[in-house]
């Protein structure tokens, strides 16, 4: 089984399960994140990273939301202080 899923900025997912060669070898599942439209930029993940990565990311994204927010209202404040 193999599951795709594009994004518009680029990134592209794609899902591969677990399988046999025809060599008689287990691959197991993993997940592939090409960073751009190339596939120059390929990221492999076995299934434990990926699930690893999907717990990481969104306390990462509000952190990053959260400090771009005070930098905004420290910006407003020294206008506001400037302009008094």
């Amino acid at each position: 089984m193999s599951v795709r899923s594009v994004r518009s900025t680029g990134i592209e997912l794609h899902y591969e399960a677990a399988r046999a060669t025809e060599f008689g070898l287990e691959v197991p599942a993993c997940v592939y994140v090409y960073l751009d439209e190339a596939g120059y930029a390929t990221l492999q993940l076995t299934m434990d990273d990926a699930r690893v990565l999907a717990e990481m990311l969104p306390g990462l994204v509000m952190a990053h939301d959260a400090t771009e927010h005070a930098a905004a209202e420290h910006a407003a404040a020294v206008a506001e202080s400037k302009a008094a």
